[in-house]
């Protein structure tokens, strides 16, 4: 409890002293991103885990913007991919031909909406941003 509690105090610490967060975001990402390819590939409670991966697009979308989140969705997705299709390889758990399919599909679609959405919230945000500073130069 007390090293958790010193973890915890550790690392509000580091993050106050750090004045971009986008360090801390990225780092944590990251890890998340290992441990879903861990998942994948060790195919853990009848390779159900991979379900994980539905959120992934939505969460790097929010925390990074469109283009970075582009980039890491790609990334990821593709060594999920090359995990999914060569097993013997990469001595991971064998989905079947079907799931796979229907996963690539589903994980596209899903990666289109996010990156869709995210790309609206921007440009909405951007119109909006305008507006105030044209209200506001009119308003002065």
């Amino acid at each position: 409890m007390q090293k958790n509690l010193f973890d915890l105090t550790l690392m509000m610490a580091v993050v106050k002293k750090i004045q971009n967060g986008g360090y801390v975001y990225r780092s944590t990402l990251t890890v998340i991103s290992c441990l879903l390819l861990c998942n994948v590939s060790l195919g853990l409670y009848g390779g159900s885990d991979i379900l994980w991966f539905y959120m992934y697009s939505f969460i790097v979308f929010f925390l990074f913007g469109f283009n970075e989140g582009l980039l890491w969705n790609f990334i990821t997705m593709a060594l999920v991919f090359v995990v999914l299709l060569f097993p013997d390889i990469t001595n991971s758990y064998s989905f079947s031909l079907e799931f796979k399919f229907r996963l690539f599909i589903s994980l596209l679609m899903i990666s289109f909406v996010a990156g869709l959405i995210e790309s609206l919230r921007s440009n909405f945000y951007n119109q909006l941003r305008q507006k105030k500073i044209q209200l506001l130069s009119n308003h002065l």
